[in-house]
Order: structure tokens, then C-alpha cells, then sequence
């Protein structure tokens, strides 16, 4: 894979990410690249076929990459699943699967020193064998990391799961305590569980001051694709983290050829950014997906648009 710095106004390209590695960045769709409120971002390559580190970097106003460096000590599994950096940038939370069939943890890497804090553990239920964690978002004061689980068989997360008869699929929405030294996964408090409401919980985020959740959900008929069963339309809606209320619909639209879907804060939190992620395959080949930032209840996209791309940090 490949990273890329452009602008967002005319999708040009004024910079690429100097991994020193011929294996290159992950695909894009696995979601590796985050930015902290202060303007440092970080992004996942491969070093290995089975291992990824993590590099950060700060782009100038000229779109030009400034400051690339090696995290210390951020030696991961293959399977990184989910960034997001605390608003300082001081710390990382990384969601991995260590194991295509072990379930997710979260580490919690300090950037400066390189120390480690895992959380694992705690969310095993009879009746589902994976475990994926694939949304991670913090509170402005860094005491709480917020993150959305998914508990499937057999496949992975933004699979079909739960949707074909006979399959099963539960979906949560957790904190964890940042004043911890790491432990289990369901150490926290539960903020939204998947319910009749909210019956496909694909991604969810906290908002700055913790009263907020901002859920990417499924729902409707389900369509045959040839992955299996997928609802029909998705909704970004929001949520209070207190009462479980909805709030307020930012966001619907038909799910049409996609199969995977991505939802992210920018750094500042006040804009979505959305994709929607189509079968594997190169552009001209298989149907378009989407990716964009939503405003005013519009997919703004970003170029070049067609769900080809994913996992931006603006």
C-alpha cells in the first residue's frame, strides 16, 4: 500500500509518507493513520509480512512532510484493526488482533518513551469466536479511551456477521480508565449496546466532552452481495452518552456495492469523515464506494472520491 498527503480541495498529491520499508503501508481500508488535536499525525507500515510499526510525522501548510520518525518501541502484530492519539498526541491507542482468530486488544503506546499499557481479556462470550475492535476515540481530559466492540461468528468485524440465519453477532460501546496501568477489557463502563434501535453497530466515537456518542449503523432488508447478507442503508447518528437518547440523523444513505465501512473524527472532532469501502479489486473493475466528510446532513467528498481509499486523518 501506499500513503499520500493531499489537498483537500482539488485532490492533488503534494506529498508521500517516507516508510523505509518496500512492504509499505497496510491497505488503506485497515484504518492506520490518526492525528492528534495538536497536528501530529500517525500512521501503521509493515517492517515485516507480520509485523507493523508505527511512524509519526506533521504536515506544513504547504502539504509537505515534516518531522518523520519511529515511534519507540511500537513494534506491532500484522493485524493492527483501529488508531486513534489522545488530544496532546502524547499517547497512541492501537487496537490489534494478535491472530487472525485470537481476539482484539488494545495497547497503548506513551510516543515520547515508548512504554506499553494492554487491556485484554473480559468480553469472551459462548456462542461467538472473534472478538474485533474497530473504533477508537478519546475524551478531551485523556481520562477516558473510548472504544466499539464486536463479538461475531465465525468472520471478523464489517463482515455479515449476524445478518445470514444461523450466525450470531453482538456489538458494544465501552470506556476504559487512562489513570490505569492497562487490564481488562470490560474494566470500563458500557455506553450503547446493540439493540432493535441499533441493530448493527458498525463504528462508534465519544465526542471531546464524553457526552456524546457518534454511531455508524445499519439497518433495513438485508441485500445478497458476494460477501452475504448486508443491511441496506446506513445512518450517523448521534447518541447521549447518558440517557441513550438519539440526538440527532447527521447522516443517511443506501450501503449500495459496499462492504466495509469507516467512521472517524477529525482531529478537531467537529467534522465525520466517512467511507465506504468496495470488494477487493482494482478502480474500473467493481463498483464505486464513497469517501468524504459529512456537513449538513451531505457527503462532502474528498477527491479522489469512489471508496477506493480510507482511513484519512486530515
Amino acid at each position: 500500500g501506499k500513503a499520500v498527503v493531499r489537498s483537500t480541495a482539488t485532490g492533488a498529491v503534494t506529498d508521500s509518507i517516507p516508510v523505509p520499508s518496500s512492504l509499505g503501508f497496510a491497505d488503506a481500508s485497515e484504518g492506520n493513520i490518526t492525528a492528534s488535536a495538536g497536528g501530529v499525525f500517525f500512521a501503521a507500515a509493515f517492517a515485516s509480512q507480520f509485523q507493523q510499526r508505527i511512524y509519526r510525522f506533521e504536515i506544513t501548510s504547504a502539504g509537505k512532510v515534516s518531522g518523520f520518525s519511529l515511534v519507540p518501541d511500537s513494534a506491532m502484530p500484522s493485524q493492527v484493526a483501529a488508531m486513534a492519539a489522545s488530544p496532546d498526541g502524547s499517547e497512541l491507542a492501537i487496537a490489534v488482533q494478535p491472530g487472525r482468530l485470537s481476539a482484539a486488544e488494545i495497547v497503548v503506546i506513551n510516543t515520547a518513551i515508548g512504554t506499553h499499557r494492554v487491556w485484554r481479556g473480559g468480553l469472551a462470550r459462548r456462542g461467538y469466536r472473534n472478538l474485533d475492535i474497530n473504533g477508537l476515540s478519546w475524551t478531551s481530559d485523556q481520562r477516558e479511551l473510548v472504544f466499539s466492540a464486536q463479538l461475531c461468528w465465525p468472520d471478523k468485524v464489517n463482515s455479515p456477521c449476524g445478518i445470514v440465519s444461523g450466525e450470531h453477532r453482538a456489538a458494544e460501546v465501552r470506556t476504559l480508565n487512562m489513570a490505569a496501568g492497562g487490564g481488562r477489557l470490560d474494566s470500563g463502563r458500557v455506553l450503547l449496546r446493540q439493540s432493535a434501535r441499533y441493530p448493527y453497530i458498525a463504528s462508534a466515537a465519544i465526542s471531546p466532552d464524553g457526552a456524546t456518542i457518534t454511531a455508524l449503523v445499519l439497518h433495513g432488508p438485508a441485500r445478497v452481495t458476494i460477501s452475504g447478507a448486508i443491511p441496506d442503508h446506513l445512518s450517523v447518528v448521534q447518541i447521549s452518552a447518558t440517557t441513550g437518547q438519539q440526538l440527532r440523523v447527521l447522516y443517511q444513505r443506501p450501503t449500495g456495492p459496499t462492504l466495509d465501512w469507516y467512521l472517524s473524527p477529525d482531529a478537531s472532532a467537529r467534522h465525520w469523515l466517512l467511507d465506504g469501502v468496495v470488494a477487493d479489486g482494482p478502480p474500473g473493475q467493481s463498483e464505486p464506494g464513497f469517501n468524504g466528510w459529512i456537513g449538513n446532513g451531505q457527503l462532502h467528498r474528498l477527491q479522489p472520491a469512489g471508496g477506493y481509499l480510507a482511513g484519512e486523518a486530515w
